[in-house]
């Protein structure tokens, strides 16, 4: 009767056991990614199911924003708005409701919840940073005055926000 290589022999164990280790390890990192794209998928859907039921509301009062002003949003959605100046473009910014819009220093400023952002001033729209419908020629030194047209958004009309 041969004996055993009882060097091999462990070699092979540690090198199975490697082996069986980095599939298990690898086949985690699938199922993890899979999950994580169902779950992107899933938010994916709701967005564009979302996007298409929306519908514009015309905003026709108190819908103007000067220099030290606010405006509060009644709805979440993309807000559609005209910079003084440059009425022939219009400009976009989704909202989530109950925000607040400012224009200060020239800048237009959004607070919603506790967080507060400049959104832009007339070097960011010349940038093309600011959704358009297309390029800006906003030349002043910053912007003094906007007026809200419209929301798009998924509420409708009759509901209250």
């Amino acid at each position: 009767m041969k004996r055993l290589n009882n060097r091999g022999f462990a070699i092979t164990a540690v090198l199975y056991g490697l082996l069986i280790l980095f599939l298990l390890l690898f086949l985690g990192m699938i199922r993890i990614l899979n999950t994580e794209r169902k779950r992107m998928e899933k938010i994916s859907d709701e967005i564009d199911k979302s996007i298409v039921n929306m519908e514009k509301i015309d905003i026709n009062s108190g819908n103007e924003i000067s220099e030290g002003g606010i405006y509060v949003t009644p709805y979440r959605g993309k807000y559609v708005f005209k910079i003084n100046g440059d009425t022939l473009k219009e400009y976009y910014m989704y909202l989530p409701i109950y925000s607040i819009v400012s224009i200060s220093e020239g800048k237009i400023k959004v607070t919603s919840g506790t967080s507060q952002s400049e959104i832009a001033d007339s070097s960011f729209l010349a940038n093309g940073k600011l959704i358009c419908d297309s390029g800006s020629n906003q030349t002043n030194s910053g912007i003094t005055s906007i007026t809200i047209t419209g929301v798009y958004t998924s509420v409708r009309k009759n509901d209250t926000p």
